[in-house]
């Protein structure tokens, strides 16, 4: 309808940073600035070494591998969710991408979008 209803930022990679030190400290930083203007997080799973990569210098590559690990804060508004995240891309080099999502519009907009693409897909019969 013409509104806006996700928007999605995406950080400059942080490289040679085999340890996660400085993507940690970014992280901290933005999710203290988030917690004093939303309040403190609905959510928070930081964590490392599940499966596979398991040494303090695998960082990067456990978030980036499925199961391994993840590092992420989510926050809630009466009309927004935030999702702050840490995302590995290999040794050393990673990203943080912070997600604002409209509550109720973002989900109103995905079931449209369900309903205009079943319809065209029906129509392409």
């Amino acid at each position: 309808d013409g509104k806006l209803v996700k928007q999605k930022y995406i950080a400059n990679n942080i490289t040679g940073d085999a340890y996660g030190t400085e993507g940690k400290e970014r992280f901290e930083s933005l999710k203290a600035a988030l917690s004093e203007k939303y309040g403190a997080p609905s959510a928070n799973y930081q964590s490392v070494g599940g499966k596979l990569y398991r040494e303090a210098d695998e960082f990067y590559q456990c978030l980036a591998y499925d199961g391994c690990g993840v590092w992420s804060t989510f926050f809630d508004s009466p009309d927004k969710s935030l999702m702050l995240e840490l995302i590995g891309l290999r040794r050393g080099i990673g990203y943080i991408t912070l997600t604002a999502e409209a509550t109720p519009q973002w989900s109103a907009a995905l079931e449209r979008r369900k309903g205009i693409r079943g319809k065209s897909d029906k129509a392409a019969l």
